[in-house]
């Protein structure tokens, strides 16, 4: 049982490798916004041998305050919309991209997640993703839902590697359109 166990993370940290090829590949500098997964997506792509030439910077903003502070979420947005929100994930990836002049070496893909994964009611395991690219001066974003079933701990593994894994299939939508 050991050997299955061992193999689903191998295939898992090949799955990530290869995703950082493709970031290389596509000359993607990338910078992260995490909430409920605290600074999960960038270990995950930082274990990647390498990866110092597509990571730019990562920001771990669990509390409402630091999302207003560090990534210059609105405040309305949250009152609106709630913190397990796409509104507040875009605004996340947006605020995480705008922290850096535009130009060559600096982020023009932004990832951001928050959720919950732990509470007693049926926001239990929603987290919210969005996606940034950053064209010139234009951004365009893509933002989902997902809900993951599981203790809070798997919720925000699950999660983490839900984001990663769809790196480039959202990359391709945001620069092809």
């Amino acid at each position: 049982m050991n050997a299955n166990v061992r193999n689903t993370a191998t295939d898992a940290d090949k799955t990530i490798k290869d995703i950082v090829e493709f970031l290389k590949s596509q000359k993607v500098t990338l910078t992260i916004a995490e909430s409920c997964t605290a600074g999960e997506v960038c270990s995950l792509i930082a274990n990647v041998s390498g990866c110092g030439s597509i990571l730019y910077s990562g920001y771990v903003v669990y509390d409402e305050r630091a999302k207003q502070e560090c990534l210059g979420v609105q405040a309305k947005t949250i009152q609106q919309f709630g913190l397990t929100s796409e509104e507040v994930a875009r605004e996340m990836a947006s605020g995480a991209l705008s922290r850096h002049t535009p130009g060559e070496g600096r982020p023009n893909f932004a990832l951001a997640i928050t959720g919950t994964a732990e509470s007693d009611d049926e926001e239990n395991g929603v987290v919210c993703f969005a996606y940034a690219a950053r064209n010139n001066s234009d951004v365009s974003l893509i933002s989902e839902t997902k809900k993951f079933e599981g203790s809070r701990n798997e919720v925000r593994s699950k999660a983490a590697r839900h984001a990663i894994i769809h790196i480039p299939e959202f990359y391709r939508q945001l620069t092809t359109r």
